[in-house]
């Protein structure tokens, strides 16, 4: 079988950080299928690094296609032109990647991508989140030409299989005309091994850890105006939301300080995006903060009381399992996949309602009991692998392999 898989979206969207759509599962899926051909495709300025060692397979080929991307989606958006496997197998058999007599079975691609295929090849979409089409004001306007509820509802609907990280999202994308038979439910959400992280001395954990980590994200500059790293509250909650759940957050943090005002408690926000927040007026002991790199967003997480997600659309939980693994109490929101992946013992709350929130953060303070077991627990389930890279590139390909089948069968 010869797959084509779109490299853009998965190079620049979506890093090697612990989801679906990474090096990570490329890998497993090259290794586990060696019978398969699979083709990376970049466009313009796209590269593929030499540390990602695809090289390494023999069942790999590269494709690049001279053209930028944002031309290509152009000419298929208003001149719709070209199919884009007809221009890549082309391209592939002119380079003597592609016998002359082959043609793609299938194409992988990852959601939002403007798709224009011929009717024989096989349309894999992944779709690891929606928020575009739920946030679409946290997009700027050229990101939003090509991630709008339009190519969205068109990626999925016309794929032949669609395959979603959990039962949130497959839920979501039901709401879009996918048909539910041709939905594959990878289970990443509850996939708990990826980060080795283990923060059992946390000082002595931390330091090491950065020491053999030095490098450091691309938005490391953003982070020289602040001293704080090194004095961090003594109290302080540390949370991510969205623009639809801050004033919920804010609102159950003035009452939790007012009603424990015994404590100079902090409230640290992390941005979705840089900016998101910008706008807002500044209130007393919150401190926003942008995208934290890896290393600094472990030693938040291994220091503050409680970690609260407000994320109304998450559909991957990373976020809850890097918490759980430094030992952050997670107080949850019940939307979005969090209920799949926390512990069964763990706090939820809608993050709509401040009351709600309040609540279990009350709930948290005085119950010291649940606070140690909320930590300990937290960090012995995050360590338990439910699936594996493996596991997930073997069913992802029974799952073609088997709609393939059909399809020639129907013929």
């Amino acid at each position: 079988m010869y797959i084509l898989i779109d490299f853009k979206p998965f190079t620049q969207q979506i890093p090697s950080n612990g989801e679906l759509f990474c090096e990570d599962f490329f890998h497993a899926l090259f290794r586990n299928h060696p019978e398969h051909v699979f083709y990376l495709w970049t466009t313009g300025d796209d590269i593929l690094e030499k540390k990602d060692r695809f090289e390494d397979y023999s069942n790999v080929r590269r494709v690049h296609t001279a053209i930028s991307a944002t031309r290509l989606y152009r000419l298929i958006r208003f001149l719709g032109y070209p199919f884009i496997d007809d221009l890549v197998e082309t391209l592939a058999m002119k380079n003597g990647h592609l016998p002359w007599t082959g043609k793609f079975d299938a194409i992988f691609c990852n959601t939002p991508f403007p798709t224009l295929f011929e009717e024989d090849c096989f349309h894999v979409q992944f779709t690891n989140h929606l928020k575009p089409l739920h946030s679409p004001e946290l997009y700027t306007k050229e990101s939003m030409e090509y991630q709008s509820g339009k190519w969205y509802k068109k990626n999925i609907s016309s794929a032949d299989l669609n395959i979603v990280p959990s039962l949130f999202a497959k839920n979501e994308i039901l709401e879009l005309d996918a048909d539910e038979e041709n939905i594959h439910i990878s289970g990443i959400g509850i996939t708990k091994s990826i980060n080795k992280y283990t923060p059992q001395n946390r000082e002595e954990d931390i330091q090491q850890h950065l020491e053999n980590n030095n490098s450091l994200s691309d938005v490391e500059n953003i982070y020289e105006e602040h001293n704080e790293w090194d004095t961090l509250p003594e109290k302080f909650l540390f949370v991510h939301c969205d623009l639809h759940s801050f004033q919920t957050v804010i609102k159950a943090f003035e009452l939790f300080r007012a009603r424990f005002s015994n404590e100079n408690w902090i409230l640290i926000i992390e941005e979705p995006f840089a900016g998101n927040f910008s706008h807002f007026k500044q209130w007393h002991n919150v401190e926003i903060l942008p995208p934290l790199p890896k290393n600094k967003k472990e030693i938040i997480l291994s220091k503050c009381f409680a970690y609260i997600n407000a994320s109304l659309y998450d559909t991957t939980g990373k976020k809850i399992l890097e918490a759980m693994r430094c030992g952050a109490p997670i107080l949850s929101s019940s939307h979005g996949c969090f209920p799949e992946i926390c512990p069964k013992h763990s706090l939820f709350f809608d993050p709509l309602s401040f009351s709600d929130l309040f609540t279990q953060m009350k709930v948290l303070y005085t119950d010291e009991t649940l606070q140690q077991n909320l930590e300990e627990k937290g960090i012995l389930e995050s360590h338990l692998p439910k699936f594996s890279w493996d596991d997930i590139s073997i069913n992802i390909m029974k799952e073609i392999t088997s709609k393939l089948e059909e399809r020639e069968f129907e013929e």
